[in-house]
């Protein structure tokens, strides 16, 4: 069984973009006002043109020039792209002469990118083994598309999800936070993810009410009080969820009353996992060798997982 985190990805315009060199020819293949509409479709065409081998993507980090190998698992079909990507190492064992060898090693993650309208969203299998650090990975696709679709004058940010718990477990530390909380901060993006602004919407008419607190950017407790908090309170909480598991990113911050210059970012270290099977994988894989993607059972419950918690 396959662990995940799950992101939530969404598309934004560079402005200015278009840069003109020496000969007067530009780098830009398309404005933003242009190439926006088309967001999906353009990043679907990177995909099958690197599964295509007519024009590969170079893994990245944005640190250095390490390449990072990927190989797909099938060929993108219905805006669903498997892939996985490795972290090559060095290793040594010893040889049948008893003789210590130098051997390549291919560890990799299952990334599984899920481009289908009204859904956006990516997950990265979690392996320690191969990237140390949660959030590695994901800064390699990150910049790597980027680079990408800056030539369309878009830009992708990946927005990870989170369990709510995280969040009213903070809520609940009176050890920690025996004073409350005063001050809690949300951050909002600009949102062309249609499912997520049809939420936001309904959630701001009731806001302000529930928290006994004024409405900014933020919500501050009255002098000398603290938030109201509960999870017994249906429009709160549908909120919290919101921001933690459908939004994603460090999009809550905290403030405690007894220290008041401390800022906590809810979101950071928190994920959202979903798990797949290794049969899964192994059926997926005989599916696209065998030419059976249409209607094949593996790629129809990554259809379903993908789509799990989106109304």
């Amino acid at each position: 069984m396959a662990q995940f985190q799950l992101y939530n990805f969404q598309f934004g315009k560079i402005l200015g973009n278009e840069q003109v060199n020496l000969f007067g020819e530009s780098d830009t293949l398309m404005p933003a006002g242009e190439a926006f509409p088309q967001k999906q479709k353009i990043l679907q065409e990177i995909l099958e043109n690197d599964y295509n081998h007519t024009e590969a993507i170079r893994f990245t980090h944005r640190r250095h020039q390490k390449v990072y190998t990927h190989k797909h698992l099938m060929q993108p079909l219905d805006d669903i792209t498997v892939m996985r990507i490795a972290n090559k190492k060095k290793t040594k064992r010893t040889d049948k002469n008893f003789q210590i060898v130098d051997e390549e090693d291919y560890a990799n993650c299952l990334v599984i990118i899920d481009n289908r309208p009204g859904i956006q969203r990516l997950a990265i299998e979690v392996k320690k083994s191969v990237f140390s650090s949660d959030t590695y990975l994901s800064e390699i696709i990150s910049y790597t598309l980027n680079l990408l679709l800056k030539k369309y004058s878009l830009h992708i940010e990946l927005m990870h999800l989170q369990d709510p718990q995280k969040f009213w477990s903070l809520i609940d530390d009176k050890k920690n936070y025996p004073m409350g909380f005063y001050k809690i901060k949300f951050h909002l993006p600009y949102l062309n993810l249609e499912r997520l602004k049809k939420k936001w919407a309904k959630l701001t008419v009731q806001m302000r009410d529930i928290y006994n607190g004024k409405m900014d950017v933020e919500m501050t407790a009255q002098k000398g009080d603290e938030l109201n908090f509960s999870k017994e309170n249906d429009m709160q909480n549908a909120q919290i969820n919101f921001f933690t598991e459908e939004l994603g990113g460090n999009s809550i911050e905290l403030v405690p009353n007894n220290n008041k210059k401390k800022s906590i970012k809810v979101g950071e270290g928190a994920y959202k996992y979903t798990w797949v099977s290794d049969t899964t994988f192994a059926r997926l894989t005989e599916d696209a060798a065998g030419n059976n993607l249409f209607g094949s059972p593996a790629l129809d419950e990554l259809k379903r997982i993908m789509k799990e918690g989106i109304d």
